[in-house]
């Protein structure tokens, strides 16, 4: 979710990001200031980086996790965003030698909330597809057991499956990996 909003250039927006102390993500040469998440949105997020980290660690992957304190530039609308969680495989792009803006995430995964799951499902899907090296976005449900997951085809068009049972597992290809929804979801109160 974002609030205030302050209109800038791209050069001006790293610059400002880079000295603050709150994140804002840069859209149509605006500063949009983030916001925290709900405490299942938290969870979530913190089951699945832990989870999907710790099988990178143990299967020894030329990859990485991160969660949204790393930025993803898409250059096709010129906007940065902070995707939840955003896996790189291989070595990292980055923008500069800040080491602060990826360039080549292979999958990206945001965990749904009223304010921002519009945008997500809409205007941000729209940009990530332009990024020639992503081929998953995955998101969660947080009120429910709920996770969509298009994959690139071939051809360049997306294919939905979603995932609603708790016994369900869910592929990440980009990092050869199956993880239930009971461990995505562990701990978390739903809503219904």
């Amino acid at each position: 979710m974002s609030t205030a909003t302050t209109r800038m250039t791209r050069e001006e927006y790293l610059e400002f990001e880079r000295g603050s102390d709150l994140r804002h993500e840069f859209v149509n040469g605006e500063a949009v200031e983030m916001v925290g998440a709900s405490i299942p949105q938290g969870l979530i997020k913190g089951n699945l980086f832990t989870w999907l980290n710790l099988h990178v660690i143990q299967a020894e992957l030329a990859s990485q996790v991160q969660t949204e304190t790393l930025r993803v530039y898409i250059p096709v609308s010129e906007t940065y965003r902070y995707p939840d969680i955003v896996i790189s495989c291989g070595e990292p792009e980055l923008q500069d030698t800040s080491n602060d803006t990826l360039l080549n995430p292979a999958a990206i995964i945001e965990v749904l909330s009223p304010s921002t799951e519009a945008s997500d499902r809409g205007r941000k899907f729209e940009e990530y597809r332009s990024i020639t090296t992503l081929n998953e976005y995955i998101l969660v449900a947080q009120d429910r057991v709920h996770v969509e997951r298009y994959t690139r085809a071939d051809d360049g068009s997306w294919i939905l499956t979603a995932y609603s049972e708790d016994d369900a597992e869910l592929p990440i290809t980009s990092i050869d990996a199956t993880i239930a929804l009971s461990k995505i979801y562990h701990r978390v109160k739903l809503t219904k």
